[in-house]
């Protein structure tokens, strides 16, 4: 309610007392992150997993909106987020009203509550989360007047104990120093007309009883959070147990529109547009695009002083710069740097790869890599998979080892393959030490973001191929291991003409299905083709997409719904007819050459459906794959994580405004060939 206000108040005053005039009050910022649900309970709505049954609704919508939060305070709080690592410093808990009218609840709770902290501990991966209970004292210490219910059925003992087990659950030995209690019956005050109401589960809305709670709440946080600062010897310390909660990344990379043609003239030219205000007084880096990444032909090809059997790597293993094309990396990254622009290398390269032959020289010649991409002072690197070079790992312990105190980016471009496959295609690799995950479901990523599968090309049908390749990852893409399908084709210009290979729908359709799959979004157009802008600018430009990209709330998006009915895209006629009189390998051989190694799809979904929490609503995109146009349903029931209501507002990203409110079952649109729609829906 606006016009009311909770124990937030006295908790907000006490941490920021104790931090006023501190070590980190010139640079930290302190923000509270409230979610309030009334009605709720321990054992059924927050109930934590470990608890076994059915995990409470509302437990999973607490961890997502603190997941979104952790990732958007940049956009909510620009100024203040900016050069600022986001760290989860404690967790407040006051709760506990609706447990007590059950006995069976009550009697749980204990177990519950105990089993909440080691949850949300996990699930938001912050082993020693400092967590402060406020307990459920708004009875005092008195039994209610005129009760003659025997003490088992008794509202008031039931209550009681719940109050014991708030303050037992902060003695627990694994929670030393980490987990407190604070005992809030001392803060119980009358009802009316000593309070403003009668209302004792809500404290009589008493605004000295919420001050108090506040304010000791406040006070004991304060307290474990000085306590870990003491322990880990450094100020609302983070360390690498912290959640990463890095959005996808976005920026701009040379390969798409330049290939082999690049040089460090170009890249400094495109780092000089990614920062300019012609349009819109706003510019690509302004949006977020300010990662301006080298996409290979970096390295002198066959060069003189290549150690025997490599192409661009010397004996000990250092890589060879072509100095006619890129006279200088470091002055080329100091540029980038000097735009407030992020610089990204490439690395494993395609262009004349080098096949490292056993472990020691591998090991060598990653080292060297490492140490120059360190020396050029790079930010992020492409790391491709035509070298010899791909264990991530070992890239991994030697830019940890090397560069201790800057993050390094690091795409993994293996095209959706373990190392182990990869090695089994590289047979001049004779290393046994490679992984056959290509990504862990859980823990650290030895990267940052993958690729899913090969190449992009410069159709339709390969966008939608491509977009396909994410979805067997949806379950282990996440903040600080994103999938990811390939760079953008937006704005590209087909090689034999010269003409924008996407049309203005296909443009949307590519760069909306690239947003509500989490996936990175790298531009690759000339960003000084006046015609080029005009077709896309309002579509890389639009927020709203931006955002929804951006935001993570447990899960990165994905497919939820696709038609029966099939178009065929790309090389229709040279699907393979039926021809019995073949042999079955000879046949097999004829559909690989015809379909498996043409890049595209040939007969995919009319229509496709996908859908992305956002914490409170719920991004959908609806493909149309068909030519013409058609008329596209969303059923909001079968929407996932869109709660039951009994109206919903739905919100047109494109447009970037209302298009709809009060609407109850479902909303249609009609939704050109090869085009989409983008909503949001949340309840009205």
């Amino acid at each position: 309610m606006e016009d009311q206000v909770g124990p937030e108040l006295g908790f907000g005053w006490a941490v920021g007392d104790a931090y006023v005039g501190s070590s980190t009050s010139s640079t930290a910022s302190i923000v509270l992150l409230k979610v309030a649900w009334g009605g709720k309970s321990l054992a059924v709505d927050f109930r934590p997993p470990s608890s076994g049954g059915t995990t409470g609704p509302y437990y999973k919508s607490f961890i997502g909106n603190i997941k979104v939060t952790m990732t958007t305070l940049g956009h909510i709080f620009p100024k203040e987020a900016t050069d600022r690592k986001v760290i989860l410093s404690g967790f407040a808990w006051h709760q506990g009203w609706n447990d007590g009218c059950n006995k069976t609840m009550a009697e749980e709770y204990e177990t519950n509550l105990a089993n909440l902290i080691r949850d949300v501990r996990k699930d938001l991966n912050t082993p020693d989360l400092p967590f402060a209970i406020a307990g459920t004292g708004m009875l005092g210490y008195e039994k209610d007047p005129g009760s003659s219910k025997p003490h088992e059925e008794d509202g008031y003992f039931r209550r009681e104990d719940i109050v014991k087990a708030e303050l037992k659950v902060a003695t627990y030995p694994e929670f030393k120093g980490t987990v407190t209690s604070v005992d809030t019956r001392p803060f119980a005050r009358k009802a009316f007309p000593s309070s403003p109401s009668d209302q004792n589960y809500h404290w009589m809305r008493n605004a000295e009883s919420y001050w108090l709670i506040g304010q000791s709440l406040g006070n004991a946080m304060t307290s474990l959070v000085n306590q870990r600062e003491q322990q880990q010897a450094s100020t609302l310390a983070t360390t690498t147990d912290q959640p990463s909660t890095a959005p996808p990344l976005m920026g701009w990379r040379s390969w798409n529109q330049y290939g082999a043609n690049i040089t460090q003239e170009i890249m400094q030219h495109i780092m000089t547009g990614m920062v300019d205000r012609s349009r819109d007084n706003t510019s690509l880096c302004d949006l977020g695009y300010c990662d301006v990444g080298l996409d290979d032909n970096w390295q002198a090809c066959k060069s003189p002083h290549a150690a025997e059997g490599m192409n661009y790597h010397n004996a000990t293993g250092y890589p060879i710069v072509n100095t006619s094309t890129f006279p200088s990396l470091k002055d080329m990254v100091d540029y980038a740097h000097s735009l407030n622009l992020t610089a990204a290398f490439y690395g494993n390269n395609c262009i004349c790869a080098d096949h490292c032959r056993n472990e020691t020289e591998c090991d060598m010649q990653t080292r060297a890599d490492v140490e120059s991409f360190i020396d050029w002072g790079f930010d992020t690197w492409k790391l491709d998979g035509c070298g010899g070079e791909i264990s991530l790992e070992l890239f991994d312990k030697y830019i940890k080892e090397l560069s201790p105190n800057k993050k390094i980016i690091v795409e993994n471009c293996h095209w959706g393959l373990s190392e182990q496959k990869l090695k089994q295609r590289h047979a001049t690799t004779s290393s046994t030490n490679y992984s056959d995950t290509l990504i862990p479901f859980d823990g650290e990523c030895p990267f940052d973001f993958f690729r899913s599968t090969g190449d992009i090309g410069l159709s339709y049908g390969s966008v939608l191929g491509e977009l396909n390749s994410v979805e067997q990852f949806r379950n282990v893409s996440r903040p600080g291991c994103w999938a990811y399908p390939d760079m953008l084709m937006v704005g590209i210009r087909r090689k034999e003409d010269g003409i924008i290979g996407l049309t203005k729908a296909e443009t949307r359709t590519h760069f909306g299905s690239w947003a509500i799959v989490s996936s990175p979004l790298l531009l690759g157009h000339d960003v000084y083709d006046e015609e080029v802008n005009d077709h896309i600018w309002d579509i890389i430009s639009n927020k709203e997409a931006i955002a929804v990209n951006q935001i993570y709330a447990g899960d990165s998006g994905g497919v939820y719904e696709t038609s029966t009915e099939t178009v065929c895209l790309d090389n229709c006629e040279e699907m393979l007819p039926p021809l019995p009189d073949i042999s079955r390998q000879s046949r097999r051989e004829l559909e690989q050459s015809l379909v498996i190694k043409q890049k595209q799809p040939q007969m995919i979904p009319s229509y496709k459906y996908l859908s992305k929490p956002l914490g409170g609503k719920v991004a959908v995109l609806l493909i149309n794959s068909k030519q013409e146009e058609a008329t596209l349903e969303v059923v909001f029931a079968d929407v996932p994580g869109l709660p039951s209501c009994e109206s919903y507002k739905v919100r047109d990203i494109w447009a970037q405004g209302l298009h709809s409110s009060n609407v109850t079952d479902s909303w249609s649109t009609i939704v050109g060939g090869h085009d989409c729609a983008f909503i949001t829906v949340k309840c009205a």
